[in-house]
């Protein structure tokens, strides 16, 4: 990295949708030494989910890699000890501190208003074995064949990559240099 280029994330577009299960896009880093390997490895594995049509597990790894950042972010770890699961109150510490959780919100959402985000409502189910919030599992069948499970995974890792995105473009352990070989400060 040249000190006069910080490292930048986008959305990038794939030439062909229908060849990726109807997935978009990608997130793309300018300078790949400035992310961390396991932020990589979370992003990564969970858009290969969905190409692949397993959604319980795209979604689980689109909120593990939420979960993730929100756990290492500096910002974050101030007055924290151990590990916090993704939950509604740690969505509004980060929002305290200026992350870009807005991007985990649906239509209409708010933390001001609304006891939990769907975002962690879908994850938090899904860790308990509810897969009925996913899928009429009995009518539906497996979830790789069932459309509606397809659109709330792809809600779910779009979630994830907006906020992924924003965030490295504006964290200060990204953008002051202090992720050295692919690891968190």
């Amino acid at each position: 990295m040249t000190p006069t280029k910080r490292p930048k994330a986008t959305l990038a577009e794939f030439r062909k949708p229908e060849e990726h299960n109807g997935l978009r896009h990608v997130v793309y880093w300018s300078f790949a030494d400035s992310v961390p390997n396991d932020l990589f490895a979370y992003g990564r594995e969970a858009m290969f989910c969905f190409i692949d049509r397993r959604y319980i597990a795209s979604i689980t790894m689109s909120s593990a890699t939420v979960e993730l950042i929100l756990n290492r972010d500096r910002q974050m770890r101030a007055g924290q000890s151990g590990w916090q699961p993704l939950s509604a109150k740690l969505l509004r510490r980060a929002e305290r501190v200026g992350l870009p959780v807005q991007y985990l919100l649906s239509p209409g959402e708010t933390f001001k208003t609304d006891k939990s985000a769907r975002f962690v409502v879908l994850r938090n189910q899904l860790a308990h074995g509810n897969l009925e919030s996913v899928i009429e599992f009995w009518a539906g069948g497996a979830t790789d064949y069932n459309a509606d499970a397809r659109l709330v995974a792809l809600d779910q890792i779009n979630k994830s990559q907006a906020f992924e995105v924003e965030w490295f473009n504006t964290a200060p352990d990204i953008q002051n240099g202090l992720v050295k070989d692919r690891r968190w400060p």
